[in-house]
C-alpha cells in the first residue's frame, strides 16, 4: 500500500485517497473510518497533554515544590486578610479579639506601630535606592543585541522549500500545502 500524500487546509489534513463526508470530516475510503471533525471557527486549540492540564507529567520534585509554594501562598493570603477578619470578629462581638488586640497597654501599640513604620520606610528606601542604581547604570542604554533578519534564500535553503512557496504563504490568508511521505513540502497554493 502506498503512503498517502497529505493536503493540509488550515487545521484539517486530508489524504489524497480520502473523500470528505457531508459534515466536512475526511473519510478513509479504504478503511471507512471517520476522522474527527474540525472544531468550529474561533474555538481555542486543545490543551490536552499540556503540563498545566496534566501535572502527572511533571517530575515528582517539581510537583512537591509546586504544592509547597501554593501552601505558602495560601498562608500569606490568609495572613493578609487577618485585619479584616479581626475587625469583623470585633464588630460581631467576639470578646477574645477585643481583649487581645484592643485592650493591651498603650506602650505595646507604640512599639508595634514604630516597628511597622521602620520596616515600611526601610523597604521603600531600599526600592528607591535600587531603582536609582539601575537608572544610573542602565538608563538610556540599550545593550540588547537583535539578530539580523533572515533572508529569503536562508529560509528556503533551511527548510528546503520550492521557489514559489514563500510568496504564496505570505500573500494568501488561506493556503493549501502538500507534503510528501517524509514531510517535505511539495507545493503551496492559495485558496480563494
Amino acid at each position: 500500500m502506498r503512503s498517502p500524500e497529505i493536503t493540509s487546509t488550515g487545521a484539517t489534513a486530508v489524504a489524497k485517497d480520502q473523500e470528505p463526508c457531508a459534515e466536512g470530516a475526511p473519510v478513509d475510503t479504504e478503511n471507512q473510518e471517520i476522522a474527527p471533525p474540525d472544531p468550529p471557527p474561533g474555538t481555542p486549540p486543545s490543551r490536552e497533554g499540556l503540563i498545566i492540564e496534566r501535572p502527572d507529567l511533571q517530575p515528582p520534585g517539581q510537583r512537591v515544590a509546586y504544592r509547597v509554594v501554593t501552601a505558602i501562598a495560601w498562608v500569606v493570603w490568609g495572613y493578609l486578610w487577618l485585619p479584616l477578619i479581626t475587625l469583623l470578629a470585633w464588630f460581631f462581638g467576639v470578646r477574645r479579639f477585643v481583649r487581645e488586640i484592643v485592650v493591651p497597654e498603650k506602650s505595646f501599640f507604640l512599639a508595634t506601630g514604630s516597628v511597622y513604620i521602620i520596616v515600611i520606610l526601610t523597604l521603600a528606601g531600599t526600592l528607591v535606592l535600587w531603582s536609582r542604581y539601575n537608572l544610573a547604570r542602565f538608563g538610556g542604554r540599550d545593550r540588547r543585541r537583535h539578530p539580523e533578519p533572515l533572508t529569503r534564500d536562508e529560509i528556503e535553503s533551511h527548510f528546503n522549500l520550492p521557489d514559489t512557496a514563500i510568496d504564496v504563504l505570505r500573500s494568501h490568508r488561506s493556503t493549501v500545502v502538500e507534503y510528501d511521505s517524509e514531510g517535505q513540502l511539495l507545493e503551496a497554493r492559495g485558496r480563494s
